[in-house]
């Protein structure tokens, strides 16, 4: 089972106890169980280890910032409470890397980020990642070599919004052996705390409007996959409702129409 979390009014990450017990029987009674750790915010994440990083910041709330939010950080003493969690619990996790480190807006196209990545901060949170031998079963966006091949983590992209181009050029780019898996991010929901929800996920003429999306993502990977589509696919398709404390599974439907 994937779970992907979406905004949830004023439910915050940094509010998560590790060591709540209600968490942690959560975790366990949905084994198995695949959690997403990034999501928008991501790209705004840089990670305090090594020499690169001289302050760890907190999130803040910013009307100029990405999504209203500050850049932010992540200490190793929260990476390890996080891996220590779900060691005891037993969910894979898919981790999503900032991949917009050194990188710009282009003067010509806001939505566009230019220039080099620039991967030494990730290079060493992955590195201090693999001394301490967490299991990651998957990153999102970049592959590293780690010293045992057989735990090294599955390589994932390009994580977002469906676009024709993008995907393609994407599929194109990376060429065999680099990208394990496809993601696919959808919100045809909306937020978690919509009051409108309910209704979305009881009307069949709503959901079916993301079918379309379904049906061009995999003419995607059919056409520009390596071996004519044999690549995996990752799709995001659960909502996480924290209003109601519901797991809404109605995308899959959907979905399978066009595998």
């Amino acid at each position: 089972m994937q779970l992907q979390s979406v905004p949830m009014g004023k439910i915050r990450h940094s509010q998560f106890v590790f060591g709540n017990k209600i968490l942690a029987n959560a975790l366990e009674a949905f084994d198995p169980l695949r959690i997403r750790v990034g999501g928008s915010l991501q790209d705004q994440v840089m990670y305090k280890v090594g020499i690169s990083v001289k302050k760890c910041p907190h999130f803040k709330r910013r009307d100029d910032g990405l999504f209203g939010f500050s850049k932010g950080c992540l200490p190793m003493e929260r990476w390890d409470l996080l891996n220590k969690l779900f060691y005891q619990t037993g969910p894979k996790m898919t981790f999503g890397l900032n991949a917009l480190i050194g990188r710009n807006k282009s003067k010509d196209d806001e939505s566009l980020m230019v220039c080099n990545w620039s991967s030494r901060n990730v290079d060493d949170f992955i590195n201090y990642t693999v001394s301490e031998g967490y299991k990651i079963d998957s990153y999102e966006l970049v592959q590293k070599v780690y010293p045992d091949p057989t735990t090294q983590p599955k390589v994932l992209g390009p994580a977002g919004f469906y676009d024709e181009r993008w995907f393609n050029t994407f599929l194109q780019t990376s060429g065999p052996d680099v990208v394990d898996g496809l993601t696919h991010h959808i919100y045809n929901l909306g937020p978690g705390d919509d009051p409108s929800l309910m209704n979305k996920i009881q009307d069949p003429s709503y959901l079916d409007q993301i079918a379309q999306t379904y049906k061009d993502v995999s003419t995607s990977i059919k056409l520009h996959g390596p071996e004519h589509g044999s690549r995996n696919l990752v799709v995001h398709i659960i909502v996480v409702a924290k209003k109601y404390h519901i797991l809404f599974l109605t995308d899959f439907g959907t979905w399978v129409n066009w595998e």
